[in-house]
């Protein structure tokens, strides 16, 4: 059995498997191979909203379409990076804090 990449990209969020800088690293380095539909439709199936929120700043960041994420978004923000101090700059439109520079 191998998950799919998008698949293996979202647990590693959901699951905090590795910090989120590196994931970040991972899908900017994989963006041309990557099915950013897929990504998020694993994303929401997972129904992890900080996941949902982190993978949505960083999708459209990297310019892709995201809307359906953000339509999940709500509640308390959360660090961008779970492995490192929360703070920095507030996003409100994904309830995130900037804690690291992606």
């Amino acid at each position: 059995f191998v998950a799919e990449k998008e698949k293996a990209i979202v647990d590693a969020v959901v699951l905090k498997a590795i910090s989120f800088s590196e994931i970040a690293r991972i899908v900017k380095r994989g963006k041309q191979e990557l099915d950013a539909k897929k990504m998020i439709g694993f994303a929401i199936k997972a129904g992890d909203k900080a996941a949902i929120k982190r993978l949505g700043f960083l999708l459209q960041a990297l310019g892709f379409n995201a809307a359906e994420m953000k339509k999940r978004v709500g509640g308390r923000m959360v660090p961008l990076d779970y492995a490192m101090p929360p703070g920095g700059k507030k996003n409100p439109e994904w309830r995130v804090l900037e804690n690291v520079d992606l």
